[in-house]
């Protein structure tokens, strides 16, 4: 790709990852203001959750979500995501791996074993830590 990418790590700190590529600038992609609507619509109305404990993962992962136009809501916690999950019907469920009261894993776990739901829910994992 012509490319290169930087790593700067600090230990207890974390890690930043930098990477440059030569892409070239196209102002008119062909995408007309239709299409990118019915690309919306594809998504209108799924209900999405999405379970993080960083409030900063939070708002961006709905905001995103929300201009794809799903509807979302969100859980800070794996107690508060599994006892939403079980309560209400959700077309996706992302959730963070790594939650300090219960890891994403033991949520989706617990929430398969007591799904009353007819319907699948699309399950993701995230995370943004390493190790």
């Amino acid at each position: 790709q012509k490319g290169s990418i930087d790593v700067e790590s600090i230990i207890g700190e974390g890690t930043t990852f930098v990477f440059y590529l030569a892409l070239e600038y196209q102002q008119n992609i062909g995408i007309s203001e239709e299409n990118l609507n019915k690309q919306i619509r594809k998504f209108y109305g799924l209900k999405v959750l999405v379970a993080d404990d960083s409030a900063i993962s939070r708002l961006y992962a709905k905001k995103i979500l929300e201009e794809q136009g799903f509807i979302v809501q969100t859980a800070e916690s794996g107690s508060q995501a599994l006892e939403m999950i079980l309560q209400d019907y959700y077309d996706l469920f992302i959730t963070d791996l790594k939650m300090p009261d219960m890891d994403g894993d033991m949520v989706v776990e617990k929430f398969l074993l007591q799904n009353k739901y007819d319907q699948k829910t699309a399950i993701i994992f995230a995370t943004g830590s390493i190790g």
